[in-house]
């Protein structure tokens, strides 16, 4: 998809800022290896869950977005007024402790989840 001309620059930012948003969700961390055989299976099966577990906290904080676009708006909303500074700083930690390991290079992420 990063590769690809026919994707717009609207399209991939929301595709980055969504995965990122549904990284943050994912208490137990995740690690992925693009030299491991199951890694084709491994990401669409992180995604789901990640999905599953963003749309929960979503209804927790009384949203009833579904649609990526509006996923997206309620959590940058969230962000804004801090009500995500607790997933930020499980994640931060969890990226720390190694229990996160993404093959993405820190460029094709969000500003908000770089940290090194």
């Amino acid at each position: 998809m990063y590769e690809s001309t026919t994707v717009s620059k609207t399209t991939l930012h929301e595709s980055r800022h969504a995965v990122a948003f549904m990284m943050l969700c994912l208490p137990s961390g995740f690690k992925l290896d693009p030299a491991s055989p199951a890694y084709k299976a491994e990401v669409p099966a992180l995604g789901v869950e990640a999905e599953k577990k963003t749309l929960a906290y979503l209804a927790v904080q009384c949203s009833q977005a579904v649609a990526v676009g509006s996923v997206i708006k309620a959590m940058k909303a969230l962000y804004k007024t801090a009500h995500l500074s607790t997933l930020f700083d499980q994640f931060r930690e969890r990226y720390y402790e190694g229990e996160v390991v993404d093959p993405t290079p820190n460029s094709d992420l969000p500003p908000f989840l770089r940290f090194t």
